[in-house]
C-alpha cells in the first residue's frame, strides 16, 4: 500500500514522462552520465520552447534567450568528506557539494557565470527533496519528484533559489556606470538640488515618516523637493505614498491641531499608510511558516499583504519604472511586455525616490564591516553605485567549520558594485558582450521575477537579515540564511575592472544596517541641500550641556544622539547586526555645535532642530567626493513640552501616565511590543499622536524648511515658541542654526 501511495503522489508531479523515464533518467542525475543527460535535456527544452508560447505570449524564445540560469548543486555530497577537486571551484553547504557565489553547476562541474562560459541552458534541481511523500513545497512553483528530489517541470528553470521560472526572453535596458572613471547618475537621479532623508526605525520610523510628508504637503514644499530616501521603516511609509494614485490626504490623513487631538479625536481610523501600522505581523508570520511558503519571500510577502495591497499595490508580478515616457521606452525595446506588467509613481510627487538596502554577502558567507555594500533601489534604476572602497573588489572570509552540518566554505573575492541598472532588469543574469560596462539597450538575460515595489519595500526594512547573516556558524544558522531575502547581482565593468564579470546570489537586507539615516546616498549625488527626518527612539542627552565653548572629547558626545547621526561625524563603533565604520562624511568637530542646537531647542520644548553648513570629507568607501559644502537641516524627533501643552487634558493626562497609560514609551515607542500581544503593531491613538507630533514640528520650522528646500531665508529674528522653562547657555546667546557656525570654528 505504502509503494501504491508513493506511485501515485509522484505521478501528481510528473508532466508527460513517464515513471519509468523519470526513474532512468533520476539514476543519471546522480550517475556518470550526468553531463550527457543535461545536454539532452537542454537541447529538448530549446526546441521545445521554440514552439510554445511564453507566459500566454506568441514570442518565440531562441537557443541563446535559454542560457540564462545557473544552478550551483554539483550532486556531489561533502557530508563526510570535502568536495572532489575535479568539481572546480565547491563549497560545503548543508552536506551538498555546491558552487561558489560566481559559478554554475554544469555537467557536476563548477563553470564561471557568464553567458559565454555558463552553457547550461535550463537547471532543473531546486534544492529540495520529495523522499517521503513525493511532492514539493508548492512555493516551488511546478515542479516533479524525481529519485527523491524536487526538480522543476518542463518549461520552467530552477535559478538557484529554490523555484521554478518560467523562462522570459532576454530583455533590453539601459546600464549606467557609476565610479571612479564615470560619477554622473542616471538622468532623474542627477543635477539633484534639495533632498529629504526618512530614516528608519520600524512602525515608529513608518508612522512619523507619514507626519513628514503630512506636513510637508500642507506647506506647499513637496513640490520643491527633487528627491526622497527613505529607509527601513520610512520605505513603509515612503514607497506607498509615491506609487499610490491615491490622494495625499487618503494615504497620510488630514492635516491635525493639537489643540483637536483629543482621546476619541486620535482614536478615529489613521489615513490608509498610517492605518497599516496598527495591523500586526505575527499571525501572517506564523501562517507562512507553518504553510511552508518560500523563506527568502516570508518578510516581503507579509508587508505586501498589510501594507501594499490594500492600496492596489500588492501585485509582485510588477515592475516598477520612472515614468510614462520611459515604460513606452522599455515596451518598443521588449515588445513580449505590456503596460499592465509596470506601476509608476503618481505625479506631483519627487522626481526621483530611493529605497536603501544592503548588499550584505553572497550565499555560504558571513557579512562584516569590510563587506556589506549599498544597494540602492529606485523606479527608474537600481543598483550599488561606486566600488567599495574604491577598490571594485571585496574579499569575503573563509566560513571553514564542519560540526552539524554548518558551512564548509572557501574565501572569494568578487567584483562588486560600479553602476545601476534599469529596475526592471534588476536581478538579471550579466549582460551579453561588453554590455557590462553600461549604455543604451543592451541585451541581458531576464530576470527569474520581477524586482517589485513589495521586495524593494521588504529589502528595504528586512531588520532580522543582518543578525541572521552573522550566524551562519550557529546551530541552525544554515537554516537561518534561507530566510533573508536574494537577488543576482553582477557588477558594472570599467577599465578599472574590465569585462566579463560573473553574477552571483547575494543575501541582500535592510539599509537600516549600514546607514540608517538615509543621507549618505544623498551626498553621493552631491546634492546641496538636504532634510533629514532623525526618527529615533534615543532622545538628546541632557546630562551634559553641549552650548559650553569648551571641546567635548568623543566618549562624551558618542552617546548624545543616535548612532546613525553621530557615526557621521566618525563615531563609530562596532556592534553586531550593524556595518556603520565606514560612515564619516563631516568634520567630529562640527557634532558638537549641532548638538548644542538640538538640545537647545529641546530644553525650549520645542521640536529639535538644527540647520547649518557642513563641509562634506571625501569618502571612498561610498565614493562620496569631499571638498564641498551641504546645507544640512537636521529634524529630530524628541518630546516637545511645546506641542504637548497644546494637547487637550484627556490627552495630556493619558502622556503622564507614563508607562500605565495607552501612550508608554511616547514619543520614543520601541520597535517591538510597544503594545501587548503585538509585535510591531501601534493602536490608532499612538499612530495619530506621534504623526501629528513631527506634522507640527515641520510646521512650527516653517521657515527653516523653505530656507532648505525653496532657498528662501528665513528671519532670525521670528519668535519661536517656547515651553517657559528653558535656560539658555548663558555663554551663548544667539538663534541657532547657520549664523552661529562662526563661534565654534576655532573647535576643529
Amino acid at each position: 500500500m505504502l509503494i501504491v501511495l508513493f506511485t501515485l503522489l509522484l505521478g501528481r508531479c510528473q508532466s508527460d514522462d513517464s515513471l519509468e523515464a523519470l526513474r532512468v533518467e533520476g539514476e543519471c542525475l546522480h550517475g556518470a552520465c550526468a553531463a550527457s543527460w543535461l545536454q539532452k535535456r537542454a537541447r529538448e527544452f530549446t526546441e521545445q520552447m521554440r514552439v510554445q508560447d511564453t507566459d500566454q505570449t506568441s514570442t518565440n524564445i531562441s537557443q541563446s534567450d535559454a542560457e540564462t540560469f545557473c544552478d550551483s548543486h554539483t550532486d556531489g555530497s561533502c557530508k563526510y568528506f570535502s568536495c572532489s577537486s575535479s568539481r572546480g571551484k565547491t563549497q560545503c553547504v548543508s552536506g551538498q557539494c555546491q558552487c561558489q557565489p560566481g559559478y554554475c553547476a554544469v555537467g557536476g562541474k563548477c563553470v564561471e557565470n557568464v553567458p559565454e562560459k555558463n552553457l547550461l541552458q535550463c537547471p532543473q534541481r531546486t534544492g529540495g527533496t520529495c523522499s517521503w511523500f513525493g511532492y514539493c513545497y508548492q512555493y516551488r512553483g511546478p515542479t516533479r519528484c524525481v529519485q527523491g528530489e524536487c526538480l522543476c517541470e518542463t518549461g520552467y528553470c530552477s535559478d538557484n533559489d529554490g523555484k521554478c521560472h518560467r523562462k522570459m526572453p532576454d530583455i533590453y535596458a539601459d546600464v549606467v556606470p557609476i565610479n571612479e572613471e564615470k560619477r554622473d547618475f542616471p538622468p532623474r537621479q542627477a543635477n539633484i538640488q534639495t533632498a529629504v532623508a526618512l530614516s528608519g526605525g520600524g512602525t515608529r520610523a513608518q508612522v512619523a515618516a507619514v507626519g513628514a510628508l503630512r506636513g510637508l504637503e500642507e506647506l506647499g514644499l513637496i513640490s520643491h523637493v527633487d528627491l526622497l530616501v527613505s529607509v527601513s521603516g520610512g520605505s513603509w511609509a515612503a514607497g506607498p505614498y509615491m506609487f499610490s494614485h491615491q490622494s495625499p490626504r487618503s494615504l497620510l490623513g488630514a492635516p491635525t491641531r493639537p489643540s483637536q487631538l483629543t482621546l476619541s479625536e486620535l482614536a478615529t481610523r489613521p489615513g490608509a499608510v498610517g492605518d497599516a501600522a496598527t495591523h500586526d505581523i505575527t499571525g501572517l508570520l506564523e501562517h507562512a511558516f507553518f504553510n511552508h511558503d518560500d523563506p527568502h519571500g516570508i518578510w516581503v510577502n507579509t508587508f505586501n499583504e498589510i501594507l501594499l495591497k490594500p492600496l492596489g499595490l500588492g501585485n509582485t508580478s510588477k515592475y516598477m519604472v520612472s515614468d510614462e515616457q520611459n515604460l513606452q521606452r522599455i515596451l518598443r525595446n521588449n515588445p513580449h511586455l505590456s503596460r499592465e506588467d509596470f506601476i509608476v509613481p503618481a505625479a506631483n510627487r519627487p522626481r526621483a525616490f530611493v529605497m536603501l538596502g544592503v548588499l550584505l554577502a553572497p550565499l555560504g558567507h558571513e557579512s562584516n564591516d569590510g563587506t556589506v555594500v549599498s544597494l540602492q533601489m529606485s523606479p527608474d534604476f537600481s543598483g550599488s553605485p561606486f566600488y567599495a572602497g574604491g577598490s571594485g573588489h571585496i574579499n569575503y572570509e573563509e566560513e571553514a567549520t564542519h560540526w552539524m552540518g554548518s558551512a564548509d566554505i572557501p574565501a572569494v573575492k568578487l567584483a562588486v558594485g560600479g553602476g545601476m541598472v534599469e529596475s526592471f532588469a534588476f536581478g538579471s543574469g550579466t549582460p551579453y558582450g561588453n554590455g557590462q560596462s553600461g549604455g543604451h539597450r543592451v541585451k541581458m538575460p531576464a530576470p527569474a521575477e520581477p524586482f517589485s515595489l513589495a521586495k524593494a519595500i521588504g529589502v528595504s526594512s528586512a531588520a532580522f537579515s543582518a543578525m541572521a547573516s552573522q550566524s551562519l556558524e550557529m546551530m541552525g544558522g544554515q537554516t537561518l540564511q534561507t530566510l533573508i531575502p536574494v537577488t543576482t547581482m553582477w557588477p558594472i565593468t570599467s577599465r578599472k575592472l574590465p569585462p566579463p564579470k560573473a553574477a552571483a546570489k547575494f543575501k541582500i537586507g535592510d539599509g537600516g544596517h549600514m546607514d540608517n539615516s538615509g543621507l549618505l546616498p544623498i551626498l553621493q549625488r552631491k546634492v546641496p541641500r538636504v532634510v533629514m527626518f532623525v526618527n529615533t527612539d534615543v532622545p538628546i542627552s541632557l546630562k551634559s550641556d553641549f552650548c559650553e565653548q569648551r571641546p567635548m572629547a568623543a566618549p562624551e558626545l558618542g552617546s548624545a544622539a543616535t548612532w546613525y547621526f553621530v557615526d557621521k561625524f566618525g563615531l563609530a563603533a562596532h556592534a553586531a547586526g550593524q556595518f556603520q565604520m565606514h560612515n564619516q562624511v563631516f568634520h567630529f568637530a562640527d557634532l558638537q555645535p549641532i548638538l548644542c542646537d538640538l538640545q537647545t531647542h529641546r530644553r525650549a520644548g520645542r521640536p529639535a532642530i538644527s540647520m547649518r553648513k557642513l563641509e562634506v570629507l571625501k569618502n571612498s568607501w561610498w565614493g562620496i567626493e569631499g571638498g564641498w559644502t551641504v546645507q544640512l537641516l537636521v529634524v529630530y524627533m524628541d518630546k516637545s513640552q511645546v506641542f504637548e501643552n497644546q494637547l487637550p487634558k484627556d490627552t495630556q493626562k493619558e502622556i503622564g501616565a507614563g508607562k500605565e497609560g495607552m501612550l508608554a514609551n511616547y514619543p520614543h515607542f520601541p520597535l517591538m511590543k510597544q503594545n501587548p500581544g503585538s509585535l510591531t503593531s501601534f493602536t490608532s491613538v499612538q499612530v495619530n499622536l506621534l504623526a501629528a507630533q513631527v506634522e507640527f514640528s515641520t510646521k512650527m520650522h516653517e521657515g527653516y524648511l523653505r530656507e532648505v528646500l525653496q532657498g528662501i531665508p528665513h528671519d532670525p529674528s521670528s519668535p519661536l515658541q517656547s515651553a517657559g522653562f528653558e535656560r539658555l547657555n548663558p555663554n551663548e546667546n544667539r538663534d541657532e542654526g547657520v549664523d552661529s557656525v562662526a563661534s565654534w570654528e576655532g573647535a576643529r
